[in-house]
């Protein structure tokens, strides 16, 4: 994205993949603010939550206005040889920043950026909340942090812009009345002190905006899920898939490794085995261990048995692209779990099944028949059940959920469900299975970076940790070596 015009279909895969939209300032010019305006405003409308845009602009100037200043304020006290943590200098410098820093504001300004004093929008939205955060690299005082909640506690003693603007008010920083401000606009929309938090992390002070996911909404969306689910009583294979499998079972000679590179090559043909395998033994997430497990000549048995199980996909259809990506993120999976040391010991084949099946819940609803989209809005029509929730629900924006809920319906493994779940939120993946998970986020968000569309910064921090990724050229490194072999 750049600062000339927003990037629409970037916001939506932001969103689809609940990765965060980062946007860093060193001097915060006013074009750049109006950027962050407009990319705030397509984020909120692909969020669903545009209603809020006009009132959530205003607090976010504000706050970029409010960070901006605390990092001037740190190169002001350096400047005058002024401990900043020091109460009796603090209140020294006060008494002329404001004066001083807006009499040689270009100044102080580049002098920030000298000192590499940033301030960082993120936005970012997850299952049950909207994200909006300011961050600059100035931690809070003891007593800023005292004079901010102050001031988010005085907020209470308010019921109206006008009673605050009528009341004299403390604003030796500017920042008092604007916090002010901001608390009764957010409670003007419906929203609470509880959604407005400022703390600081070991280098960071972070004022965050949540804006919790409508429960109604949450709540019809996932009786559209349920249903979704109970729905598919049939995989959906693709027809050359289908076809090849076919003809490797009525060979004579069956060869394992063309049976394997078979099922490899379809997320709903490996379902199926894995389903039936899971009746003679639990846990097993491998094409090989499954086919051992079942036994060739019990396999053609069963497949000939319920060949009506399948629904055939023609393979000309445009989501024939959600296959390939589904082999790269297994493959890219498989390479790189080289370079962790897993606690769960799992093997290269395993690893492949887990990123082949990951957005299943994505192929799923794509390859839906036209007989149960109708069927599915009849339902929502019966329901009563809101556009807002048939949008969330018809945009896949809850596939990781309905993905999940297939596993469990086809008793595939808890692995396989909780990756599902989590691979696109996996800092809230249980910890049993979260290093899996960390390398199937990195694997899926690699497509999305090896072609443009989706930045370094978005891509989870605990997960490039945990396979030991510090920077973006290394990333595209190890992007071009595993496409190579792909």
């Amino acid at each position: 994205m750049n600062m000339q015009s927003v990037d629409k279909e970037k916001i939506q895969v932001a969103v689809k993949l609940h990765s965060p939209i980062e946007i860093v300032s060193y001097v915060l010019p006013r074009e750049k603010e109006l950027y962050i305006q407009d990319v705030l405003t397509e984020f909120l409308k692909e969020c669903h939550q545009e209603h809020l845009a006009e009132s959530l602009r205003f607090c976010i100037t504000e706050l970029l206005v409010n960070a901006k200043k605390a990092n001037t304020k740190r190169v002001f006290f350096k400047e005058k040889n002024l401990d900043i943590t020091s109460l009796n200098d603090y209140e020294t410098g006060m008494k002329t920043f404001k004066d001083e820093t807006l009499a040689n504001l270009e100044y102080y300004l580049a002098k920030q950026k000298e000192h590499g004093l940033y301030v960082k929008v993120v936005l970012k939205v997850d299952n049950d909340f909207v994200h909006i955060e300011i961050r600059n690299n100035s931690v809070l005082t003891a007593f800023e942090e005292e004079r901010i909640s102050d001031k988010i506690n005085k907020a209470k003693q308010f019921n109206s812009l006008e009673e605050v603007f009528t009341s004299v008010l403390d604003a030796t920083e500017g920042a008092g009345l604007g916090i002010i401000i901001i608390i009764l606009m957010l409670q003007k929309v419906g929203l609470s002190k509880d959604n407005y938090k400022v703390y600081t992390t070991q280098d960071e002070t972070v004022t965050s905006i949540m804006l919790p996911v409508n429960q109604q909404f949450n709540s019809e969306v996932t009786d559209l899920l349920v249903k979704f689910v109970s729905m598919q009583e049939k995989f959906p294979v693709l027809e050359s898939n289908f076809s090849n499998i076919k003809n490797v079972l009525a060979s004579p000679q069956i060869n394992i490794n063309d049976l394997v590179g078979c099922f490899s090559k379809d997320l709903f043909l490996t379902s199926y085995l894995l389903n039936k395998a899971a009746a003679k033994q639990e846990n097993i997430c491998s094409i090989v261990q499954a086919i051992n497990v079942l036994g060739i000549e019990n396999l053609k048995i069963q497949f000939e048995k319920d060949k009506n199980l399948f629904a055939i996909i023609k393979d000309e259809r445009d989501d024939r692209k959600l296959w390939e990506h589904a082999y790269r993120v297994g493959f890219f999976a498989s390479c790189l779990m080289q370079r962790v040391n897993l606690k769960n010991k799992i093997t290269e084949d395993q690893m492949y099944v887990l990123g082949m099946l990951h957005d299943i819940g994505v192929v799923a609803l794509e390859v839906l028949s036209i007989e149960n989209k109708i069927l599915l809005n009849q339902y929502c029509d019966e329901k009563k059940i809101c556009e807002y929730a048939k949008e969330l629900f018809f945009n896949d924006n809850k596939h990781s959920v309905s993905g999940s809920l297939l596993a469990k319906k086809w008793l595939l493994p808890a692995i396989i469900s909780d990756v599902i779940r989590y691979h696109n939120e996996p800092d809230c993946c249980p910890e049993e299975f979260k290093d899996i998970v960390y390398i199937i986020h990195i694997a899926d968000m690699l497509q999305y970076f090896g072609q443009g569309q989706i930045q370094f910064s978005q891509i989870n921090k605990d997960a490039l940790k945990c396979l030991d990724i510090e920077t973006e050229e290394e990333l595209r490194i190890i992007y071009t070596e595993i496409q190579k072999l792909f």
